[in-house]
């Protein structure tokens, strides 16, 4: 389990900290190793799923705000019914979660590997049909659901596992799911009357409603039927960071390097919720100078060795209890940490290795390193402590104080207080930042060169292109085309950039705090809608980059200015710094980077793998080309849109070259002439809206939302179009169903070799 391995894991730093701090600073080769007792008596065991585990039976509300009950099964809708739209023959068969055995048949076929063998309509795979009640090779009738049930319980999935054993009814809801939904030409059963049968369809739709194949309206992508998987996520630099300066009341830690942070499963939020690090070594290294710098300062405040117990109460209790987000410190840690100190010091350690050794040991404990979330016993909700540190992280990306830990579920008030707080801003930003790709920290506004500068198209006789570029010709990165005589050509091993250093920083750095300024004004500190971001023809601007948007200065640098139409300027995909973060690779090539933005982050489809195709063959069109249209037919269009911009947001002299258009599954398809035109668009378009809420999920839980979240989730998504602000936004989700759960892996979920 993924658990017993991070824990697995920090009983290696714990050693390693020992060896670190106690052995190799002050050459103690025979002190005693603690690590076996390191270990709480009170780290609890990994919650456990059910033996069905679908994806629907999620623990209801105790307090549903509504008893609205739309498909009439007798569950109310909010908080209680987790399976809407029961079909009419169904309604008098649920159970109290809602939800029938054909739709909990539904959960399992997908969450039990069932569709990734035999395919999601029964049509076969890496496995045979199953559809048209025929089951070839099985001496069995597939058709008849008690009979196809006795063959479930003990062989499927592979080796068994879905059967009707110790009050669960798997096999017998899987079965039933079999036989309507793969009956003979198909299936009989569209509950909803939106056209789609139940087994494709994956939305519950109004019967006159506009929907694509899978049942959803156009432009909506579905939330998937699998069981939902809640990460263990390690800190992030700037939460362990930040951690250790609340706990030990320091403002300044000594400078070290941390372990890098890695991103989600989507690849845009640097959240730690895809880690598998086994980084010991620089962790451990950091740890050893972090503490180094603490014990300093703590050396002279009490005689240490002569009153070990008492100087830790007085120093390292508090910092111990706020680093394990703990409402007091177990006797047990305290023993532990104070025999860390008498072991140097028998060791003969001076005071400040002896607390180097002590801090060591506390920074290296799991409890810290990791937002560690096990639930309540036979529940999928956080524990009250697990629910304030989640509330506390995400909000201000630090531990809870006091009164969260004391009353955590007062959330109303708790997430008010939050949003107030500068912390919180930075969150804010952290999450825009990462969603557009922007650079999280302001760059430098001078630039020194790391090679030296040559001018116009001499960068194409360099060597470092020459061999980077040998087997395509440099002539296709030739910066003669945009290179002027008054500006430099770098050439670093990878591309040829036609760069004016002083200039294009400062501008860089400028449009950073443009759009820090923008976002926490639309995000943090108006009542302005959520679109605004998106839609807002106005931002906050000093003279450099008025004179770089050809607008009038303001009065006073950072001012409020309108933009006038003439001026190319809507929202935040047309600030420099989203021009910049997406360009940089000349004109042709930023309508792939910028539009893969779009494409990815706002209306949440994947990029086609590419295969075998070679990506370094010159093409003379990428969007005809096999194995590069399948991206560039879709991508390049929407990049298009932004031709007009140069790579730091200028607009070119000419004006823009070509049109651009948005194609594919999404709500706002046409051409374009203008990206503020498709800005007005994105924040009325629904497909953004799900998508933005969908990035809500990733950056705060470190996973995609998936059916069992549908009610929370569609309460957010309609905060998003609602014309709400950011921080209702906010509110509502730390409210939800969705962030009060954990969830953990359990059973197969892959195909087998057959």
């Amino acid at each position: 389990m993924l658990r017993i391995q991070l824990r697995t894991f920090s009983k290696a730093f714990r050693r390693g900290v020992s060896i670190l701090a106690i052995a190799a600073l002050y050459a103690c080769s025979g002190t005693t190793d603690i690590s076996s007792e390191s270990q709480s008596d009170t780290t609890s065991s990994t919650a456990s799923s059910s033996s069905v585990a679908p994806v629907s039976s999620v623990t209801a509300s105790s307090t549903p705000a509504s008893f609205a009950d739309a498909d009439n099964d007798g569950v109310p809708d909010n908080g209680q019914d987790t399976c809407l739209g029961t079909a009419s023959q169904d309604r008098l068969l649920v159970d109290a979660a809602g939800c029938s055995a054909f739709q909990r048949g539904k959960a399992s076929y997908t969450q039990e590997a069932c569709a990734a063998c035999h395919g999601a309509d029964g049509s076969g795979g890496t496995f045979p049909p199953i559809n048209n009640h025929s089951c070839p090779k099985k001496n069995i009738d597939c058709g008849n659901i008690t009979k196809l049930a006795a063959y479930i319980g003990p062989e499927m999935p592979s080796g068994g596992g879905c059967d009707d054993k110790n009050g669960s009814t798997c096999a017998t809801d899987v079965a039933t799911f079999m036989v309507r939904a793969f009956a003979p030409g198909g299936s009989s059963v569209d509950s909803d009357g939106d056209g789609v049968s139940d087994n494709l369809d994956q939305c519950v739709s109004p019967a006159d409603a506009e929907v694509g194949p899978t049942g959803c309206p156009v432009g909506v992508n579905p939330l998937a039927s699998i069981a939902p998987i809640t990460p263990q996520m390690r800190l992030t630099q700037y939460e362990f960071l930040g951690t250790i300066k609340k706990a030990f009341g320091v403002t300044e830690l000594k400078e070290t390097t941390l372990p890098s942070d890695t991103q989600d499963a989507s690849k845009i939020f640097w959240n730690n919720a895809d880690d598998n690090s086994d980084d010991f070594a620089s962790l451990i290294a950091a740890i050893g100078v972090i503490s180094e710098g603490l014990a300093a300062s703590l050396e002279g405040r009490c005689n240490w060795k002569a009153n070990t117990r008492q100087c830790f109460n007085q120093h390292l209790s508090h910092p111990l209890k706020t680093l394990h987000r703990a409402e007091s410190v177990p006797e047990a840690d305290a023993k532990m940490i104070v025999k860390v100190m008498n072991d140097a010091f028998n060791a003969g350690a001076a005071q400040k290795l002896a607390l180097i050794a002590a801090i060591s040991t506390m920074l290296a404990d799991e409890r810290f390193i990791y937002k560690m979330e096990n639930g309540q016993e036979n529940t999928s909700d956080l524990t009250d402590n697990e629910f304030a540190v989640r509330l506390a992280y995400l909000l201000t990306d630090l531990p809870p104080n006091q009164e969260v830990l004391d009353n955590p579920y007062n959330v109303e008030a708790h997430t008010q207080n939050m949003l107030s707080s500068d912390e919180y801003h930075e969150v804010v930003w952290q999450f825009v930042a990462q969603m557009f790709n922007l650079p999280l920290e302001q760059p430098p506004q001078e630039v020194s060169l790391s090679i030296e500068p040559l001018m116009g198209d001499q960068c194409n006789t360099t060597p470092q292109c020459q061999a980077h570029f040998k087997d395509i010709g440099a002539q296709s990165y030739d910066c003669a085309g945009s290179a002027s005589d008054s500006s430099v050509c770098l050439c670093d091993g990878d591309e040829c950039n036609s760069k004016i250093p002083a200039g294009a920083a400062k501008i860089n750095a400028s449009a950073y705090e443009e759009t820090r300024r923008f976002v926490r004004h639309v995000f943090s500190e108006s009542n302005a809608p959520i679109s605004a971001l998106f839609s807002a023809n106005y931002s906050f601007i000093n003279a450099e980059l008025a004179a770089h948007y050809g607008v009038p200065a303001p009065v006073n640098d950072w001012d409020k200015v309108v933009f006038p139409d003439s001026a190319q300027r809507r929202g935040i995909l047309t600030h420099a710094s989203y021009l910049i973060a997406s360009g940089g690779h000349k004109r042709n090539k930023n309508t792939i980077f910028r539009g893969k933005v779009v494409f990815e982050r706002l209306f949440c489809q994947k990029m086609p793998n590419a295969g075998d195709a070679d990506i370094t063959a010159p093409i003379t069109d990428r969007a005809a080309a096999p194995g590069c249209k399948g991206c560039h037919a879709i991508v390049d269009p929407i990049g298009r849109i932004f031709d007009l911009y140069d790579d730091e947001g200028k607009i070119f002299p000419g004006g823009a070259i070509e049109q651009g258009e948005v194609l594919g599954d999404v709500d706002i398809t046409g051409a374009y002439d203008t990206a503020p035109e498709l800005a007005l668009q994105i924040a009325q378009s629904k497909t953004v809206s799900d998508c933005f809420t969908k990035n809500l999920y990733r950056f705060a839980l470190g996973r995609d939302p998936v059916v069992s979240d549908q009610q929370s989730f569609e309460l957010m998504r309609d905060t998003v179009e609602g014309d709400q602000t950011f921080n209702e936004l906010m509110s509502a989700f730390t409210a939800s169903d969705s962030f009060r759960k954990i969830y953990v892996k359990s059973k197969q979920t892959s195909c087998p070799a057959p």
